[in-house]
């Protein structure tokens, strides 16, 4: 059973929250691109040993940084999706950021696991300090999801009543698109079967 709440923080509405989620996350994204741009060209002035000792260096880093700006550029655009979805109440819009949520905390989970299963290795003050540090991240991405699912049900209770039926919704709304009259349902009719005689 999922977990939903009406509001940001139990003050704020629950657009407000989502609206901020969604902010942080594209300005973040923009500003981590901003610095990938700008790697390949810094790194040689503050490394200038390795770039020359390695020939090759600078154009495996900015092969590197290249995949990753792509990678952040995706990210950026879900976010700006979240975001035009909630100003439209748009549950369709919300969906691929909900999804990216989920991912988020699968690779949180499996990060908490990496630190215990290397705690053998390291210092033990070492290993509850990266604990407790994954540990907060984690919960601030848990309650983010449930931010960004309860609007996604919210929006989706509103556009799709319950009971309907969400395949007429989509029908309706791909024929507004094209100004065409949705198909509207016929009641079954008898059809007679004729049987060739032998």
């Amino acid at each position: 059973m999922a977990i939903l709440v009406k509001n940001f923080f139990c003050v704020f509405p629950l657009e407000t929250g989502g609206l901020i989620i969604g902010w942080t996350n594209l300005v973040l994204d923009v500003l981590i691109i901003i610095l990938l741009i700008i790697c390949p060209f810094v790194s040689p002035l503050i490394f200038p040993e390795n770039f020359a000792k390695e020939k090759g260096l600078l154009a495996v880093v900015s092969i590197g940084c290249i995949i990753v700006i792509a990678v952040y550029g995706s990210l950026t655009y879900l976010s700006y999706r979240f975001i035009e979805g909630i100003k439209t109440r748009n549950f369709q819009k919300v969906q691929p950021f909900r999804f990216l949520c989920i991912i988020g905390l699968i690779l949180y989970s499996l990060n908490i696991l990496g630190i215990l299963n290397q705690g053998a290795g390291n210092s033990e003050k070492s290993v509850i300090l990266e604990f407790f540090i994954v540990a907060i991240l984690t919960a601030i991405r848990v309650y983010e999801f449930i931010i960004v699912d309860s609007l996604f049900m919210k929006f989706k209770n509103e556009a799709v009543p319950p009971g309907a039926n969400p395949y007429n919704l989509s029908v309706i709304t791909i024929a507004s698109r094209f100004n065409v009259a949705p198909p509207v349902p016929q009641a079954p009719t008898d059809v007679e079967l004729s049987i060739p005689k032998i």
